[in-house]
């Protein structure tokens, strides 16, 4: 991707988040997917042209995640766009950065639309949705890589097209149990705070004479 696909331009890779009480579609319909990919392209697409003021072509590679750090189902998508696009004349217009909280106000009502014109919601609960507090959608886009972050733009990129499951995080128990142990990011900090929880949740042991 890195050597072949990616433009020598800065990058910046977008994150998309969904509420939990939409994530089950996702587990029986993989159409959803790529439909959900074409919409992320087509919302970071509309809002980048708004930034130039004029019609320009953008480049991306949006990639559907399963799963997050723990293996859990956990639908998410990554995206890494090109910081701005190219007008009529074969220009680069740099956008470096975009509105993101009304960007996420707007992927919210765009994908409620799309699940409640596929009638896999009512319009009672998208009713409801649209008007949640905390609504469960987010749009991050921290993470910019400038034109000549080759090395970055490489380990980024095998970033988001990763299995599940990474055969770095894979241990084979050294006590002779045939147990496999999945080592994810933070193992070692929830590992260490379980233990003292459980070290002082423990009785401890009392003896004593009676007289």
């Amino acid at each position: 991707m890195n050597e072949q696909l990616l433009l020598r331009l800065p990058h910046r890779q977008f994150v998309f988040t969904l509420p939990k009480i939409l994530r089950v579609f996702f587990r029986h319909d993989k159409r959803l997917h790529g439909e959900i990919s074409r919409l992320i392209y087509d919302l970071v697409r509309d809002f980048t042209t708004e930034a130039a003021g004029k019609p320009i072509r953008i480049a991306a590679v949006v990639v559907f995640q399963s799963s997050g750090l723990f293996c859990r189902f956990h639908p998410h998508w990554h995206g890494l766009f090109l910081e701005g696009g190219f007008d009529a004349e074969g220009r680069f217009v740099h956008i470096p950065t975009v509105d993101l909280q009304k960007m996420s106000c707007c992927f919210r009502q765009r994908v409620i639309a799309f699940f409640l014109e596929r009638k896999l919601l009512d319009e009672r609960l998208a009713k409801n949705m649209l008007d949640w507090t905390h609504s469960g959608f987010s749009v991050d886009a921290s993470i910019h890589l400038p034109a000549g972050s080759s090395k970055t733009r490489e380990a980024l990129a095998q970033y988001i097209v990763r299995p599940p499951v990474s055969l770095q995080h894979l241990l084979l128990d050294e006590g002779g149990t045939d147990t496999v142990v999945y080592r994810a990011p933070y193992y070692d900090y929830f590992y260490t705070y379980h233990s003292r929880c459980s070290a002082r949740a423990a009785p401890s042991s009392m003896s004593g004479t009676s007289s």
